[in-house]
């Protein structure tokens, strides 16, 4: 339609539903944390070759979600450089106070809750969730610590190490 703005979350669906089904990207991850651990960086943020041809590379994205970009503006994706897999996405946050910090880690979580449908197995408190295959864990939380002023809002999905 004439005159109709494609925002980011419109953008990167309508650059979604494009893609080849066999590149599909999954928008549960890609449009609220920028990319999905374990699978190919999107192909929105791959602009060539990597900084090194191994080891890994991080990548910030600003958030185009409209519920998770108030919250947390930006992510930063641990890429593998030779495969340019997404190994970890990561973000923090400081709130001035612990009502703010907990309401932004209930939209995140909600997200998250989405993206990884089933409850995080072990007993390690930084994950809430992971995926239904047990290879992807994600979590939200509020970090409180003494010799930090204020809570600061931690949010990491990753790629569970193979044992």
């Amino acid at each position: 339609m004439p005159g109709t703005r494609l925002d980011g979350p419109r953008m990167l669906a309508l650059l979604c539903a494009w893609s080849s089904p066999a590149l599909a990207e999954n928008a549960l991850f890609v449009i609220p944390f920028g990319g999905e651990p374990g699978a190919p960086l999107p192909h929105a943020y791959d602009y060539g070759a990597p900084p090194a041809a191994e080891g890994t590379y991080t990548l910030r994205v600003p958030s185009v979600d409209p519920a998770i970009q108030p919250v947390l503006p930006d992510m930063e994706l641990t890429v593998d450089a030779a495969s340019k897999i997404v190994q970890r996405v990561t973000a923090s946050r400081a709130y001035r106070a612990l009502d703010e910090c907990t309401a932004a880690q209930d939209v995140v979580r909600g997200k998250l809750a989405k993206a990884l449908p089933q409850p995080a197995a072990g007993g390690d408190e930084r994950w809430q969730y992971q995926s239904a295959d047990g290879n992807v864990v994600g979590g939200a939380y509020c970090q409180l610590a003494r010799h930090l002023p204020f809570p600061t809002l931690r949010v990491e999905i990753t790629v569970v190490p193979a044992p």
